[in-house]
């Protein structure tokens, strides 16, 4: 199990279970402090409210930023403490204090006084209603591999430089104003191409529409072609057609499988497509999964 590689602690900070399944957790001993951190975040960034994990970090260097910092290693790790959010509001402040575990340093009262750069992190978390008849918390991928500090919709703050000195009463204010942006996805090439595509399965398990990405290399075809099969990449079924199209000999074939008129979404698309070409007879064999089988008659261009 890949937590049983990392100290207890971190995992505490970037990971919180369901209530229904375990217990909270208990505050660090001897951890009085009259020091606090008071995070919250700006309503015009993102509306709420929102469930996730506040994530608090604290770094001796300001670069790279402190979000970057935090590791499972304690001797290159900065110092991180995290807490759960449940509908948050914009403006409400999630406090951070003596009662809140920490990594490496497990509590606030134990960290040295010193000027560190301070910046703080929410996970988004969503709530999905399984097939299982479960519901959960969690943190979806953005496509990012389930990397908290470049999750595309979390929130952050601009890090800044403070004077921390857990002897001291004080309440450190912190606003997430920034939110990661979406990431750009890679452009295809006359060799790559890059596919998103619906996956039933998965929509199905976790209740609502979820898509699974791959990265496809087309090796060069030059032609010409008499019978092109196609049954790979459903939603670049159209894309096949343009691509092939001008490569076939007069009187060629091109089918494609888990064709059929009882389908919608990407099968009505690639069937007008089909039907608007001029030139090609389209038949449709409708048993099993189905079939489209185009004639392209000679002569045609």
């Amino acid at each position: 199990m890949l937590l049983s590689r990392v100290r207890f602690p971190f995992a505490a900070i970037l990971l919180a279970a369901a209530a229904t399944f375990c217990a909270p957790a208990e505050s660090p001993e001897g951890s009085t402090t009259p020091l606090s951190f008071a995070v919250q975040y700006d309503g015009s960034v993102r509306t709420g409210p929102l469930d996730g994990r506040v994530i608090l970090l604290i770094a001796s260097a300001d670069d790279p930023e402190p979000r970057f910092q935090l590791r499972s290693e304690p001797a290159r790790s900065a110092q991180g403490f995290g807490i759960d959010v449940e509908a948050w509001e914009p403006g409400t402040a999630a406090m951070i204090d003596g009662s809140t575990f920490g990594h490496p340093i497990e509590a606030l009262a134990d960290l040295p006084p010193g000027d560190y750069s301070v910046q703080a992190v929410l996970n988004v978390y969503e709530t999905f209603d399984l097939a299982t008849g479960h519901t959960v918390s969690l943190p979806p991928d953005r496509g990012e591999g389930q990397q908290w500090n470049r999750k595309p919709g979390n929130l952050y703050s601009t890090p800044k430089t403070v004077r921390v000195d857990p002897s001291q009463a004080g309440t450190i204010e912190i606003v997430l104003e920034q939110v990661i942006p979406e990431i750009e996805g890679p452009e295809d090439t006359k060799f790559v191409r890059h596919i998103r595509m619906r996956s039933d399965l998965l929509s199905e398990f976790w209740g609502q529409e979820m898509y699974i990405g791959a990265h496809v290399l087309v090796p060069e075809f030059e032609g010409p072609f008499d019978f092109v099969f196609v049954d790979a990449d459903k939603d670049w079924y159209v894309r096949y057609l343009e691509m092939m199209l001008p490569k076939l000999e007069p009187g060629a074939c091109f089918t494609a499988h888990n064709v059929t008129t009882r389908r919608g979404g990407w099968v009505r698309e690639f069937l007008e497509a089909l039907y608007a070409t001029p030139g090609l007879e389209t038949e449709i064999d409708e048993s099993g999964n189905g079939l489209s089988v185009s004639y392209l008659e000679k002569g045609a261009d």
